[in-house]
């Protein structure tokens, strides 16, 4: 629906909102404001990048991985190469988690980089609400009652040693 002013109506221009970016050029990802924290919403996982600038990182380094979160604060997070996250277990969430970089079972050559193996990353965070009463083997037992979030993906190229 399009609203038009009345011919004698005063009509105010736009009210024009100030945002203020705080940019991390950390890890070649531009960050933008951080998301409300809301403890009534799952949390969601809004931007997600891995890797030094350019996404390049070298084998055996510990890569950042930069993220912003919405809604309810994490309790844990994942990261795998796989989509499903086969093997990947959840650990206690960090502000800044990393990840070890290795170029075995890469996904392609680095478009650029003809040393380096573009691998791809999948990241997950969950929010534990409180416990919930299940019944297992005829006993009631108290296990977590968690929110997952949804999955954002990144590529990093990783590229040997130097001197490998």
């Amino acid at each position: 629906m399009i609203l038009h002013p009345q011919p004698n109506s005063v009509v105010s221009p736009p009210v024009r909102f100030r945002l203020i970016r705080l940019i991390a050029l950390c890890g070649g990802l531009a960050l933008g404001p951080t998301p409300p924290q809301d403890p009534r919403q799952p949390p969601v996982v809004v931007q997600f990048a891995a890797g030094e600038p350019l996404g390049v990182a070298r084998e055996g380094s510990e890569v950042p991985l930069l993220h912003r979160v919405a809604g309810a604060r994490p309790t844990h997070f994942r990261v795998s190469r796989r989509t499903d996250f086969g093997g990947a277990s959840w650990r206690p969430y960090q502000e800044r988690p990393t990840w070890q970089a290795t170029r075995a079972g890469a996904d392609a050559p680095c478009r650029d980089r003809a040393e380096g193996s573009l691998v791809r990353l999948h990241f997950q965070v969950r929010t534990v609400l409180g416990e919930q009463v299940r019944v297992v083997d005829g006993r009631r037992v108290l296990t977590p009652l968690t929110s997952e979030s949804n999955v954002l993906s990144a590529a990093v190229c990783v590229i040997p040693r130097s001197g490998s």
